[in-house]
């Protein structure tokens, strides 16, 4: 079959890229079939047959083994799905470090299928590779129930998570599996490898931090604005062990053993060795194991003196990584990885010639007349041409996949790159170079910590500065343009909403846990402008996360109930705020707190005496929005509802959003019929009244009331629109 000479020339450069797209289209059809991963997959099949023979029968075979292994995989989910919400009880195998209290599991019977277990609180000797007896209740991974935060229930998906099993009794059997045994050694080899390579330095500095994230990729704890910094500036991947790591671990094991006259058949199978070694270190992570098997391909190629296609070389190591696990074309890690090398493969030869000034000779003056100066001079331009084309290729593979996941566009980062990629290189040498000496004289590996320590100092200044520069990054900001009131889906009775009006304030924060993985990721990620909190009352359900707020968050003023409440949160959050210089205000009934144009907060309730419950002491709030009226009475009960109906208090709104009373049930009928709310909002449904719309937070995700055309629209995380409210 002959067709235009084009193809066939690019066919013969990558004879696996026919292959590589149909098992892509295999893996799609049968995670969901339709009718374009069918068409994608003859089109496959197609250039197979267009290119020769042999490559039409590997694209049916590898698509077939592809899309069924896959089919199986999924098939085991879905049978485990059918067990959500009954009593489970079985063997597994503790298959990764406890973290929080969690950790992956493997179950021993069939199926044999992955398994999110929450571990019973109390200490133990977690180990790799323990055989567990677990009972407890099997249920289906969270979905996100607000705007924008981590989706839990995907990411476990997409690991090949079936379940998760929330423990009530375990016990450790003496049985430890020896198919762990690697990962159980390479765990041990990274714990003292952490602590060795940040001796002499403060554990809990920012340098020690980035040294053990871009040597080991471990996420820096309680660092929102370094990562923020390393983010806005395009170089957060420096903090994520990948391909680039991988690659330079093996340059550096290459260049030691030529350095000792090694020939190729020696140097080479200790490089793909030493790049393994590190990708198991560092925990095995999925982009680490790809590199170390590209790197295994590329030079295992080079070692028998074929010719290497970069092309060819990402289409078989998409093949090898689809083949093992279906669900990582899903995750975003394996689309960036494998989007980077595409477009340095598709798009080098024409943004090299955009940087051919760079690197630019007089064509009339003969190299062998070049001076020293200038023979050294063209060879640092090349390579820095060389690096431009490479850091702006990778910009471009992987920009829509920032924005798409991340809302972030980071151009900066194709200059960024540069240096902090020379940096990443020395910190990894000096890394290596402590091990050694430090186990010849441990005083000697100190010194070339803390050198390694100026390095990573450097490296932070770098983004720093980048982060800061007009124009250098952008990030989707949707919440700072038009007016919004988000009613966050907190458990446990916790409460926070964010009132997107004039400059922006907060009705409480929910706990320090929910603030930390609910709230801010949300208000983070949509760029909600905010000046103002407001505290319903004595609470840590509504108040614990003041103190990762005034970390996050530039206030200038807080309003609350009382100041001489006994709840120890309440006082640490007023003592947080006061000593953050917040201007913090005691209000009463009747106040007004103005928002904008048309818009403010009414006082409708604030109690006199600081006795009782702090759930009767709660601040009641009606909002008068454009011209409509939302009533929120917190964890307010039948105390606020007496005062109401003694005082024939005016309390009617739109929409009224109920809290949790500590004691009682819910709000009487005739409090109910005073406010006459089009819609009734609680937390977990247990508020359910006639003649109005009901929603419940937890079932629905939280809810979002926009200002759109004269009118208000409601809407739910998981169900969308729901309605508009003339």
């Amino acid at each position: 079959m002959k067709g235009p000479r084009w193809l066939e020339n690019q066919l013969a450069r990558c004879p696996l890229a026919a292959p590589a797209i149909a098992v892509i289209a295999a893996v799609l059809y049968a995670d969901q079939p339709s009718w374009w991963s069918a068409f994608l997959f003859l089109g496959a099949v197609s250039l197979g047959l267009w290119s020769r023979r042999g490559i039409f029968l590997l694209c049916i075979l590898l698509g077939c083994v592809a899309g069924f292994h896959h089919s199986i995989q999924l098939s085991k989910q879905e049978a485990m799905a059918q067990e959500y919400g009954s009593w489970w009880s079985g063997d597994v195998w503790l298959a990764s470090e406890v973290k929080r209290g969690k950790a992956l599991g493997l179950s021993v019977g069939e199926p044999r299928v992955k398994l999110q277990i929450w571990l019973p609180e109390y200490e133990a000797d977690w180990k790799m590779g323990q055989r567990l007896r677990l009972s407890g209740r099997l249920v289906e991974p969270a979905i996100p129930l607000n705007p924008h935060v981590f989706d839990e229930s995907q990411w476990l998906h997409r690991k090949g998570v079936a379940g998760v099993l929330i423990t009530r009794e375990c016990e450790v059997l003496g049985e430890t599996s020896s198919r762990f045994m690697v990962q159980r050694s390479a765990h041990s080899v990274r714990e003292w490898l952490s602590q060795r390579l940040t001796l002499g330095l403060d554990p809990e500095g920012d340098e020690a931090k980035i040294i053990r994230a871009m040597t080991l990729g471990e996420r820096p704890e309680k660092s929102a604005e370094l990562l923020a910094d390393f983010r806005h500036s395009g170089a957060i991947h420096v903090f994520a062990v990948s391909g680039l790591h991988v690659m330079m671990v093996g340059s550096m094991v290459a260049v030691l053993l030529k350095a000792f006259g090694c020939g190729r058949r020696v140097w080479v199978p200790c490089v793909i060795a030493g790049m393994f070694f590190y990708a198991l270190v560092t925990g095995m992570r999925p982009p680490a194991m790809r590199a170390a098997v590209m790197g295994a391909v590329l030079l295992s190629a080079w070692l028998v003196q074929r010719r290497i296609v970069l092309a060819n070389s990402v289409a078989a190591g998409a093949i090898v990584a689809l083949l093992w696990d279906g669900h990582m074309l899903f995750q975003p890690g394996f689309q960036l990885s494998f989007g980077v090398l595409v477009a340095i493969a598709l798009l080098g030869g024409v943004v090299t010639k955009c940087f051919h000034w760079f690197s630019y000779v007089d064509p009339f003056l003969p190299r062998s007349l070049y001076s020293r100066w200038q023979e050294w001079s063209l060879r640092m331009r090349r390579k820095v041409q060389g690096a431009l084309v490479v850091a702006s290729c990778a910009w471009c593979g992987s920009s829509p996949l920032t924005w798409m996941y991340f809302r972030l566009l980071a151009p900066i980062s194709i200059f960024v790159s540069l240096p902090l990629v020379l940096l990443l290189y020395l910190i990894l040498i000096s890394s290596g170079a402590s091990l050694v000496l430090g186990t010849i004289w441990l005083p000697l590996g100190v010194g070339v910590n803390q050198w390694n320590g100026q390095l990573a100092h450097s490296s932070k200044s770098i983004v720093s500065r980048a982060a800061v520069i007009p124009g250098g990054h952008v990030v989707a900001r949707p919440w700072q343009k038009g007016e919004r009131v988000v009613i966050y889906a907190l458990p446990d009775g916790a409460a926070a909403v964010y009132f997107g009006i004039g400059g922006g304030v907060m009705l409480d924060v929910g706990s320090a846990r929910e603030f930390r993985r609910e709230v801010f990721p949300s208000l983070s990620k949509n760029g909600a402008r905010m000046d103002s909190l407001i505290l319903s009352h004595a609470d840590s359900q509504h108040c614990g996360g003041v103190e990762q707020f005034l970390e996050l968050i530039q206030l200038k003023q807080c309003v609350i109930p009382e100041r001489s409440a006994m709840s120890m949160s309440f006082k640490n959050a007023v003592g947080l705020l006061e000593v953050a210089d917040v201007s913090v205000h005691v209000i009463q009934t009747g106040d007004r707190l103005p928002l904008g144009d048309e818009s403010w907060i009414e006082v409708v309730y604030a109690a006199e005496r600081s006795e009782g419950l702090a759930d009767d002491r709660c601040l009641v709030l009606r909002l008068h929005w454009r011209g409509s009226r939302i009533l929120f009475t917190a964890d307010s009960g039948y105390k606020f509802e007496h005062w109401v109906l003694e005082n024939n208090t005016d309390v009617a709104a739109d929409i009224l959003m109920l809290g949790k009373h500590e004691r009682d049930e819910q709000l009487g009928r005739d409090f109910l019929q005073k406010v006459g709310a089009k819609i009734v909002v609680s937390s977990d449904g247990r508020a359910a009244f006639d003649g109005a719309a009901n929603y419940t937070l937890l079932q629905q995700g939280a809810l979002i009331l926009e200002w759109s055309n004269g009118q208000m629209r409601l809407f739910s995380q998981l169900q969308g629109e729901l309605r508009s409210i003339d």
